[in-house]
C-alpha cells in the first residue's frame, strides 16, 4: 500500500467522522460544541484529501508545505476538540451524570 493510498484510507474516515457528528441529534446546549467537533473532523478530512492528492501525483513541494502548515491546523483541531470535550464534561455534571473516561482522555496523546 502507497503512503497515497493510507492517507486516502485516513481521509475517508475523517470524512465519515465527519458525516456521522453532523447526523447526530444532540441536546441544545451542545449543538455548537457538536459544531466545532464537525469542523474539526472536516478539517482533518480537507487536510487529508488535498496530501493524498499531492502524493499521488508525487508533488514534493506541495507535500513539503502540507507538512509545514500541519502544526497550525493541528493547534485549530485540537482547539475546537477541546471545546467539544469540555462542552461534553459540563453536560454530563450538569445531568448528573458519570464522564465516561473516553471523554476525559479524547483528544490526549
Amino acid at each position: 500500500m502507497t503512503a497515497a493510498q493510507k492517507v486516502k484510507a485516513s481521509q475517508q474516515a475523517a470524512a465519515y467522522l465527519a458525516a456521522a457528528v453532523a447526523s447526530l441529534k444532540v441536546p441544545s446546549g451542545m449543538a455548537q460544541a457538536n459544531g466545532q467537533l464537525h469542523q474539526a473532523a472536516v478539517l482533518a478530512a480537507q487536510y487529508l484529501k488535498a496530501l493524498q492528492a499531492d502524493l499521488a501525483t508525487k508533488n514534493v513541494a506541495k507535500v513539503q508545505a502540507a507538512f509545514a502548515g500541519t502544526a497550525k491546523l493541528s493547534t485549530t483541531i485540537n482547539g475546537l476538540n477541546a471545546s467539544w470535550k469540555t462542552a461534553a464534561i459540563a453536560a454530563a455534571h450538569k445531568a448528573g451524570l458519570a464522564v465516561p473516561s473516553w471523554v476525559t482522555s479524547f483528544g490526549s496523546s
